[in-house]
């Protein structure tokens, strides 16, 4: 980013998983262990220390990781990355709807409505959206994920509840929130509900939902009680999918699909180098002949076994799950999870 000279906020502030519920510090202690154990520097703070640096009731404590979470703003990453790709050569075909992907035993011919286009490798950065390849369209579902912004904080607004250290925060819920504060200290709050529409459906008139926002601003104002109002509200979708992390697979009739799974949650964390960023869901295909890219690790992803059914959420249990004793997830949750189609999984 330095090099290139992008704006985009870049800010290592480090993260605070934040525990609601007594259940969660016994998940959070076992998270330092097996963190601590592969290397990471975390810690384990108590309800004081976690709200001396930033104050709510609901906080009992919190895992804290200073070094594996940075801040940015993605759309001027976007953009910023966008025009670092202009000065390097790179040409860019924007409105140029791609309809088909075709091996024709030697390269990769994307069809367009303008022309055609061949080549070794291609990447389908599709997020939520079908890729080109229906073999891996069960392999990703769209989810609506909605997200609330606050006015400007004054000075004084910001020190009633800390956060000098400008951290990220998320809760230990199985539907769990999200927020951070921007460059002119909004907070930017979002999370819990997952929304998927039937059909995969995705559409600019789903950004807004009076219910799901207004469940969204009431456990902001559970979290911080003293604030009221919000400035602005929004949704987009984002990709679900069974693979956790990157995946590589290879046939030798077909080209090679490598699937990397990432759901937003308003700041973004990769490998250092890695070429991904976070929010999308990235396909790359190559000829079996071609290099191997080394972006991707692991096994074959596993296919969903069929897309959510009726109603616009996939799944429709999994609040009651929230209430039960010690956060137990029910039957119901448990075989989303055998599935891959765990929310958290």
């Amino acid at each position: 980013m330095r090099r290139h000279r992008i704006d985009c906020h870049f800010e290592r502030t480090g993260e605070l998983d934040v525990a609601t519920a007594p259940h969660q510090l016994d998940s959070l202690a076992e998270a330092v262990d097996d963190m601590r154990a592969g290397g990471h520097d975390v810690e384990l703070w108590d309800q004081e220390r976690t709200r001396a640096a930033v104050d709510s009731p609901t906080y009992l404590g919190a895992l804290w990781d200073p070094h594996g979470v940075a801040l940015v703003e993605p759309a001027r990453l976007a953009w910023g990355l966008r025009q670092a790709c202009l000065e390097s050569g790179v040409r860019i075909f924007e409105q140029s709807t791609v309809r088909s992907l075709r091996d024709d035993g030697r390269e990769l011919e994307l069809a367009t409505a303008a022309g055609r286009l061949r080549a070794r490798r291609v990447a389908l950065a599709t997020n939520g959206f079908p890729p080109l390849l229906r073999r891996l369209r069960l392999m990703t579902v769209p989810v609506y994920d909605y997200v609330l912004a606050t006015e400007p904080l004054s000075d004084a607004q910001l020190a009633s509840v800390g956060w000098a250290g400008r951290q990220g925060v998320g809760d230990s819920a199985n539907l769990f929130h999200y927020y951070r504060l921007t460059r002119d200290n909004r907070i930017l709050w979002g999370g819990y509900d997952a929304v998927y529409h039937y059909g995969s459906r995705i559409d600019p008139a789903l950004e807004q939902a009076g219910r799901t926002h207004a469940l969204l601003a009431q456990q902001f104002f559970d979290t911080f009680p003293s604030w009221r109002g919000w400035a602005s509200r929004t949704a987009g979708p984002v990709s679900s999918t069974p693979a956790p992390a990157s995946r590589r697979s290879t046939g030798r009739r077909q080209p090679t699909a490598s699937p990397t799974r990432s759901a937003s949650r308003g700041w973004a964390s990769r490998p250092p180098g890695s070429p991904v960023t976070c929010c999308w869901t990235c396909w790359v295909v190559r000829r079996p002949s071609a290099p191997a890219c080394g972006w991707c690790v692991g096994s074959r992803c596993r296919s969903r076994p069929s897309r959510p059914g009726r109603g616009d959420q996939p799944h429709p249990v999994v609040p009651g799950a929230r209430r039960r004793p010690r956060g137990r997830r029910n039957l119901w949750l448990r075989g989303l999870d055998r599935l891959g189609l765990g929310f958290d999984s």
